[in-house]
Parts: C-alpha cells; structure tokens; sequence
C-alpha cells in the first residue's frame, strides 16, 4: 500500500444518538461510496491498484474479503491521533470540531499520496 485516504464526514446528528445517528448513517455511507467509487474509477484507470472499505462492515468492497475486517476508527485514531470513546459496541472518534458528529471512512491505493490527493480533488470538485 502506498497511501490511505481517510474520509471524514461532518454527520448531521451527533453519533452517540443511537435513534437519530442510525437514520443519518446509511446517508453517509452512501455519500462515502459515490465518492470513493468515483476515486477508484479515476485510480483504475491509471493502473494503479485501489479498494475502499465499508464503513457499516470493515470489508473490502472491490477485493476478495479475508477473515479481518478493518476498524476504521482505530485507523484514524493511529493516523490522526484522535481520541475514541467507547459507546455500546461501538467505538465513537472525538473530532475537535464535530466532536462525535464524524463518520469515518477509507480507501486504499498503490496510487502515490500526491496522485491520490489529485484524484481525490478532481471527484470533490466536481461535487
């Protein structure tokens, strides 16, 4: 793996809402999947190897799944130093403005950080 990209999406509703956070989830996830997708396409067809994973299961979406799933809150907690609450069975990142109100996502790439961050412009330009 060459670079990682972590997407953090501002949620409209702070996370530790079971009721309300789990309404404006799927939303989220989706709005991460367009946008990743499209990153993809944009990687892929510059030959560079790329998946995202799913933020509802930790698995790879675009390659075959093994027996890990990857905790996304862990990796933005050893990336970005962020500190996590425990909260239920989940594991909640404490943004420093969002506070709980943050849904993390990531994807992968063989792609350089530079490529990956031009790519990554290109799609949210376009949004």
């Amino acid at each position: 793996m060459s670079s990682l990209l972590i997407i953090l999406q501002n949620s409209p509703v702070c996370l530790t809402d079971p009721i309300t956070s789990e309404y404006y989830k799927p939303t989220l996830r989706t709005q991460f999947l367009e946008i990743g997708l499209a990153i993809v396409h944009l990687l892929k067809l510059q030959r560079y190897q790329v998946d995202l994973f799913d933020p509802a299961t930790g698995l790879p979406l675009l390659s075959r799944r093994g027996s890990l799933r990857l905790d996304d809150v862990t990796v933005v907690r050893s990336c970005l130093g962020y500190p996590t609450i425990q909260f239920g069975q989940c594991r909640l990142i404490e943004h420093p403005q969002w506070q709980y109100a943050v849904y993390p996502s990531v994807l992968v790439s063989t792609a350089s950080v530079d490529v990956l961050q031009m790519a990554t412009e290109t799609i949210l330009a376009k949004e």
